[in-house]
């Protein structure tokens, strides 16, 4: 008995579930036209049409829109990774890199160059005479034959360190 009540509640159950399927279809939601306003009039208020630039112009151009709203993008990111790098940068920063290292000044690697020439000048008469190799190294260093450069440094009885 409680087996055959159980098989007629089935039954009746997809009876129901289909009969509000079959009514859902023929009559509709009537929340849909609501929501379907509702998603239109937000969409309209995300929408940016125009955008004042720096220069206090509006840009209403789809592309002007889009570079000014990168740049202020890029501008927020760069922001945050050179916060987030400047107690780690100065670890990985040689003590001889000079250039673009707030505190450091390229001049002062120009004033050794030069203080190390008048220095060799100066040295004319000395027995140990020494001499300077100007490289650009982010050009000559795969090419420079180092071998052939230490060689000529052992000739003239000096030591080099790379």
């Amino acid at each position: 008995m409680c087996l055959k009540l159980g098989k007629l509640l089935d039954k009746d159950e997809k009876y129901w579930a289909q009969r509000s399927g079959v009514t859902w279809l023929k009559e509709g939601d009537r929340n849909t036209r609501f929501f379907h306003v509702r998603a239109t009039n937000r969409k309209k208020k995300n929408n940016i049409a125009r955008l004042k630039d720096v220069n206090g112009h509006w840009r209403e151009n789809t592309t002007d829109i889009c570079k000014a709203i990168r740049e202020v993008v890029y501008k927020i990111v760069a922001k945050v990774l050179a916060n987030r790098l400047k107690d780690t940068l100065p670890l990985c920063i040689s003590q001889n890199q000079s250039a673009f290292v707030p505190g450091r000044m390229i001049h002062d690697n120009i004033l050794i160059a030069h203080e190390l020439v008048h220095y060799l000048q100066s040295a004319k008469n000395r027995p140990n005479k020494g001499f300077v190799i100007k490289l650009d190294m982010s050009k000559a260093y795969d090419r420079v034959e180092w071998p052939f450069i230490e060689e000529v440094m052992k000739k003239m009885g000096s030591q080099m360190s790379r």
